[in-house]
């Protein structure tokens, strides 16, 4: 008699805020860079995420885009 074994891999796309915030004197591509960086930062601080990640269990394998930059100006 055989044994089956079954595995499976799953993608994951998530958004989430970041809370990161910048003044007037920042450009876009660095609001950009460091909100991805923030980002990953999260991720990796995951327990289980980040270990998995560490070891290659885990990978980002879709482009990091930041969707929207809110400005709020106040007088």
């Amino acid at each position: 008699m055989s044994t089956v074994t079954a595995r499976a891999r799953v993608t994951v796309t998530i958004e989430m805020p970041v809370e990161d915030t910048w003044g007037d004197d920042c450009d876009i591509a660095q609001v950009q860079k460091q909100a991805k960086d923030t980002a990953f930062g999260y991720l990796s601080a995951s327990p289980k995420i980040g270990s998995m990640l560490q070891i290659g269990q885990a990978k980002i394998i879709g482009e990091m885009k930041v969707v929207a930059i809110l400005v709020e100006n106040k007088p």
